[in-house]
């Protein structure tokens, strides 16, 4: 995950597990990385590998190629970027869809390894192409400010329970109390307000 039920606990301000257990915060951790991913990342779906770039063609020996976008971006939420993260087929030229493996070499630059599928044999020269599915998004995005963004937008999911009539007592908020009684979007707010800083003003669902 992109971040731990701690992590919103400090947050929130709330010292221990007894308004919320790890596995509630965990499916609302889940939840919200999933409106992050939404929010911040474009999918490529069916998409050739960029051969634009010198020696980047397959030629029956080159194993190294570039995707059109990058970063490349972790979409499984397991904090690493590597070949879980992107997929890959290569259609030969009798154009049948045939299976590939790849690895992430670079995922800053979007360099990445393809094979054949059996992790050695270079794609042939007369292949008809090779494509991609992965996520990307802008170069300035790390995986702290996941990190982040996730722990603020599930602190605002622990607000909507508590505003839903939930068990959750605004006293159990220890250090953020005031606050939150001021202002209980807060969270929500910080969200967005890190998103327009990170990529812009033109933020989906504002």
């Amino acid at each position: 995950m992109w971040t731990l039920p701690q992590k919103v606990r400090d947050e929130l301000g709330i010292g221990n597990d007894e308004i919320l257990d790890d596995r509630q915060l965990e499916n609302l951790i889940r939840e919200a990385q999933e409106q992050v991913k939404e929010d911040l990342f474009t999918y490529h779906f069916d998409e050739e590998i960029d051969i634009s770039r010198a020696g980047n063609s397959w030629n029956g020996t080159n194993t190294t190629f570039n995707t059109f976008s990058y970063p490349i971006m972790d979409s499984n939420y397991d904090n690493i970027v590597n070949g879980s993260d992107i997929k890959c087929h290569w259609i030969d030229n009798d154009y049948a869809i045939q299976e590939a493996t790849i690895t992430v070499s670079n995922a800053t630059y979007g360099v990445v390894t393809i094979t054949q599928s059996d992790g050695s044999t270079a794609i042939p020269s007369n292949a008809d192409t090779i494509r991609v599915e992965y996520y990307s998004c802008h170069r300035n995005i790390s995986l702290n400010h996941l990190e982040n963004l996730t722990t603020i937008l599930t602190a605002n999911s622990v607000m909507n329970t508590f505003k839903a009539g939930t068990s959750i007592s605004m006293a159990d908020f220890q250090k953020n109390e005031k606050l939150l009684l001021l202002n209980p979007k807060i969270y929500l707010n910080k969200y967005y307000d890190l998103l327009r800083k990170l990529q812009g003003s033109s933020i989906k669902g504002v």
